[in-house]
């Protein structure tokens, strides 16, 4: 099952932007670098479980730079799951269109996908830590 964890804001610099947050929101993580995604993150704790995901470019060419250029700020909203697979497979049944599966340093090391749903929205599937 699918739970919000996040919608993602390209911003040019995490640190410039942070500002504009830390006051509200001051539960706020350190920038990991998600390298093969040519980007930095960090999380702004909205309220328990909920997060605003703020990605900066990286060295490279990333997706978040041609975003950026055509004044797109808001781009994906993020779901952590348990059953990695049967969301996978659940999403494609539905329709949406899926990306090449990598694994983020963000969520230390685990799985993560993007699809693109029927309305052309941008979706994150991030793999939950495994229960123990």
């Amino acid at each position: 099952m699918m739970r919000f964890h996040h919608m993602g804001c390209a911003v040019k610099s995490i640190a410039a932007t942070l500002p504009a947050y830390r006051p509200l929101f001051p539960n706020i993580s350190e920038p990991v670098l998600v390298g093969t995604q040519h980007v930095r993150v960090c999380f702004i704790e909205l309220s328990p479980g909920s997060y605003l995901e703020l990605v900066e470019p990286a060295a490279g060419d990333s997706m978040v730079d041609s975003l950026l250029r055509k004044g797109f700020s808001y781009y994906h909203t993020g779901f952590m799951t348990d059953d990695f697979d049967a969301d996978v497979s659940q999403l494609v049944s539905q329709g949406a269109s899926p990306m090449e599966v990598f694994y983020s340093e963000a969520f230390g090391g685990r799985r993560c996908q993007f699809f693109f749903n029927a309305a052309y929205h941008l979706i994150e599937l991030m793999e939950a830590e495994p229960r123990r």
